[in-house]
């Protein structure tokens, strides 16, 4: 019934149909904007990580060839 409903214009519905449609979709759409924030959060924390990882790769590389830590050769 709830498919049959979404495929049906709107002003052929029972206004009590219609207005559980209009309900779901904005729950759907609130849904998709919590779940888009989320999956930003967490590309952000996992681009900060991987820079840290080349960050200390690197700082790892210039101590092994007698570098300071500002990256100048002593």
């Amino acid at each position: 019934m709830h498919a049959e409903a979404e495929r049906t214009e709107r002003d052929l519905l029972p206004q009590p149909v219609s207005d559980l449609l209009i309900a779901q979709e904005q729950r759907r759409s609130a849904r998709s904007a919590v779940w888009r924030e989320h999956s930003a959060a967490g590309r952000a924390a996992a681009a900060y990580q991987r820079m840290a990882t080349v960050a200390e790769t690197v700082a790892e590389r210039d101590r092994d060839r007698g570098r300071d830590i500002d990256g100048l050769e002593l």
